[in-house]
């Protein structure tokens, strides 16, 4: 996903990028138009909210002098709603405009060629050997199988083996604890 940032700086750089990649350039100005509004209904959330909290300490300073307070408060309560109402519309407009920032491929690099088809795609470099290629075009045949399942005793073993292993342990320390094994059992000094 590009950056938005990058997008806001340079968008007719965005736009060429994403044309050369096939996909349609006018997502770009979808995109400036979400955050320009998105930015629209931030700025005035956070106006409001600072308002709010500005009276609010004003409301404060009434109530200790005694003033009657209770218009403001009333206006304030629709301050609160249109906050809310803002707030509830900029998680759309984030909503919207992430979703289309996931429909911009990245940019190609500068030196990169157009292709259209796979085809037309150049190669510049490869690293290393191919060597089932290899293998291939002097005629050896590749099979592949799936593994060996293990046998039905072996797979109960497997999954029963470190329950059955703690029981054992369980049982050891039990009979050595009342006095069945050697030397009377773990609590018999002092005796």
């Amino acid at each position: 996903m590009l950056d938005i940032k990058l997008i806001r700086e340079h968008p007719d750089k965005v736009k060429v990028g994403v044309q050369k990649k096939g996909e349609d350039p006018a997502r770009v100005d979808e995109i400036l138009r979400l955050d320009e509004q998105r930015r629209q209904l931030l700025q005035k959330s956070e106006a409001l909210k600072s308002r709010k909290n500005n009276v609010s300490n004003d409301v404060a300073r009434m109530k200790s002098r005694g003033e009657d307070a209770s218009a403001v408060i009333a206006e304030m309560k629709t301050v609160a709603d249109s906050i809310k109402k803002l707030d509830d519309e900029l998680k759309g407009v984030d909503e919207s405009l992430h979703s289309a920032l996931l429909l911009v491929p990245n940019i190609p690099h500068s030196t990169v060629p157009v292709g259209k088809t796979p085809a037309e795609n150049q190669v510049v470099a490869t690293w290393g050997e191919e060597p089932v290629i290899d293998l291939l075009k002097a005629g050896v045949v590749v099979e592949a199988k799936p593994d060996e399942e293990p046998s039905m005793l072996m797979s109960i073993f497997i999954s029963w083996f470190p329950m059955l292993l703690l029981i054992g342990v369980w049982i050891f320390f039990m009979r050595q604890m009342q006095g069945g094994g050697r030397n009377g059992g773990a609590f018999s000094f002092g005796k």
